[in-house]
């Protein structure tokens, strides 16, 4: 059973994030950039000017965002693209990722609890993050963002009703 289930997610069949995501994602990296992009300007003016060779500020951070910030944007729909969740009987399972490829699964039975959160951002999107942990200080955590609040909220019963099932909560 969970060959199987890797082996859907690998091929992207699991289900797939609310599409207002790729907004959320958006504002984030806008949020981000904004406030780096700046800080990297200043810096660069105050710490190049003790060096030697003389390279200009706006290069620096040019350099920057084009290093550092715009593939992030620019793999933006790749990202919602792969990342694909999938709940079964057995196993909660995530797969994502653009450049390196992660598969997380966390088997029914090892479940300890499940959350469902929203940030402020998510909040306003109609969105939320669900979390579910793993039993005995494994620190094992799969997220699932992106998720429409009343989904979340379904998908949280049903964990913990399948977990039930498997003589635990």
């Amino acid at each position: 059973m969970l060959d199987t289930q890797i082996q859907s997610l690998t091929r992207n069949e699991g289900e797939q994030l609310a599409p207002v995501v790729k907004q959320l994602w958006i504002i984030q990296w806008i949020i981000v950039t904004v406030i780096f992009v700046p800080a990297v300007f200043f810096a660069s003016r105050h710490y190049m000017a003790e060096l030697p060779v003389r390279v200009p500020a706006w290069l620096v951070t040019l350099l920057f965002f084009l290093i550092f910030r715009l593939p992030g944007l620019l793999l933006l729909p790749k990202t919602y693209e792969n990342w694909r969740y999938s709940i079964n009987s057995e196993f909660v399972s995530i797969s994502h990722g653009v450049l390196t490829r992660t598969i997380r699964t966390l088997p029914l039975p090892r479940l300890q609890y499940v959350d469902v959160s929203s940030g402020v951002l998510e909040n306003m999107l109609g969105i939320a993050t669900i979390a579910v942990y793993a039993a005995a200080g494994e620190g094992r955590v799969i997220q699932i963002p992106g998720i429409s609040k009343e989904r979340a909220e379904l998908i949280r019963a049903d964990v913990l009703r399948l977990k039930g099932e498997h003589g635990g909560v």
